[in-house]
C-alpha cells in the first residue's frame, strides 16, 4: 500500500460487497490505486495500491459476530494502521451493526477516537444535533425505520448505535474551536453535516490530528 500521490495507507471496512464497491469506486475516481476484497481469506494482489476495501459480509448477522468479524480485518491489517487511516463504511440511514462494528474497530486499532459522519448531502441525509434526516424527516419517520433485519429505534446515532459517546455541533464544527475540540476528544464522536463543505472541513480537521 502507498504511493506519492496517496502518502498515507487507508484501509476501508464495509458491512456488504455493495457497500465495499461503491467506496472503491469513489476513491478511484478520486485517484486512488484501489483493491476490493471479499474478507481476510482473500490473496493480496501483487500490484501496489493506496487503499485497501474490505467486505466483511456482515450487515445480516449478529452484533457479536459483526464485532468479531470487524475486529479480524483490523488486526489482521494492524501494520499498515499504525500509520495509516482506518474508514469504517457504514450505512447512512444506520442499517446494520453499526455501533457493534464501529467500537470493535476502535478497540482492535487502538486508535484514540472514532468519527462518525453519517451525513450524505447529495442524497438528502443529513445530520443536525447528532440526529439523522432524510430530505428534511427524522430518520424514524421515513421507510428506513421499518427495515424488517435492522429496525431504526432512533434517529439519534448514539442511540441507534447503543453506544456511548459525545456529538460535535454545526456551530462548533462551523468554527475555530473545531481542532481544539477534536483534540481533546476520544472515544465515539458523532459529528454533524448538513453540506459537503461540512465534511470537507471535518475531513481537513481530522488529518491535522495526524
Amino acid at each position: 500500500m502507498g504511493s506519492s500521490l496517496w502518502k498515507t495507507p487507508v484501509l476501508v471496512i464495509a458491512d456488504d460487497f455493495t457497500g465495499a464497491n461503491d467506496a472503491g469506486s469513489g476513491l478511484a475516481q478520486a485517484g486512488a490505486r484501489v483493491h476490493v476484497l471479499f474478507g481476510t481469506e482473500a490473496p493480496l494482489p501483487e500490484d501496489a495500491a493506496d487503499v485497501l476495501v474490505i467486505s466483511t459480509d456482515s450487515r445480516a448477522v449478529s452484533a457479536s459476530q459483526a464485532a468479531e468479524r470487524v475486529a479480524q480485518v483490523v488486526q489482521h491489517f494492524a501494520a499498515q494502521l499504525r500509520q495509516g487511516w482506518l474508514f469504517k463504511k457504514i450505512d447512512s440511514t444506520l442499517r446494520g451493526n453499526v455501533g457493534a462494528e464501529t467500537a470493535a474497530a476502535l478497540r482492535a486499532s487502538g486508535k484514540r477516537l472514532a468519527l462518525v459522519a453519517p451525513a450524505v448531502p447529495r442524497l438528502g441525509r443529513t445530520t443536525r444535533e447528532g440526529k439523522v434526516w432524510v430530505n428534511q424527516r427524522l430518520l424514524t419517520d421515513t421507510e428506513f425505520a421499518s427495515d424488517p433485519k435492522t429496525p431504526i429505534l432512533s434517529a439519534r446515532v448514539l442511540d441507534q448505535m447503543q453506544i456511548d459517546g459525545t456529538e460535535i455541533d454545526l456551530p462548533t464544527l462551523r468554527s475555530d474551536r473545531l481542532d481544539a475540540v477534536l483534540a481533546a476528544a476520544h472515544g465515539v464522536v458523532v459529528v454533524d453535516a448538513e453540506n459537503e463543505a461540512d465534511l470537507a472541513r471535518l475531513i481537513i480537521a481530522a488529518a491535522r490530528l495526524t
